[in-house]
């Protein structure tokens, strides 16, 4: 009769994230995984066959979804750019759930940990820049509009009469 197991994979991967925020992909040893989860070695391989790199992997696309959920998607929603800015701040706090910030990407950006998910974690971060730089430029819009204050290194000079020639 198989075994039960003691956790899924979404539990393990749970499980596993703060060993990995603590002490970052090297430092998070195959034995601190284990004794986290309470399972065995061979369990958690059974879960993630190539071992502690799946399961950082597994960590961080959980990670990477809560951010995107949290943090970007309000910054590339549609309505006013303040309003995206306010929930993308919320969102935030959420992701670091109220704590002292401690980054996982920036855990896993040190040793070998650069080499597996740098890439992905730039593009993470891009993202993350690029979406706050178009927020903040669409709120600059928005009150400048608001103010009926142009700028007159943006206007046309057919269009602004009132700008000496």
């Amino acid at each position: 009769m198989p075994r039960i197991a003691k956790h899924s994979k979404s539990a393990l991967t749970d499980i596993l994230e703060p060993v990995f925020l603590s002490y970052g992909y090297d430092g998070a040893s195959l034995g601190m995984l284990s004794e986290a989860a309470g399972v065995s070695k061979a369990s958690l391989y059974h879960h993630f066959s190539n071992g502690k790199q799946d399961m950082a992997a597994a960590v961080l696309n959980r990670s990477g979804t809560h951010l995107q959920q949290l943090v970007l998607a309000p910054l590339l929603a549609t309505g006013p750019s303040v309003g995206r800015l306010l929930q993308s701040y919320e969102g935030v706090a959420a992701y670091y759930s109220g704590t002292v910030p401690a980054c996982l990407m920036n855990s896993f950006l040190l040793g070998q940990g650069a080499k597996l998910f740098g890439q992905r974690i730039s593009l993470a971060v891009g993202a993350w820049q690029k979406a706050l730089e178009n927020a903040y430029s669409e709120l600059q819009k928005d009150r400048v509009l608001s103010s009926g204050v142009i700028d007159a290194d943006s206007e046309d000079e057919d269009a602004a009469p009132n700008k000496a020639r």
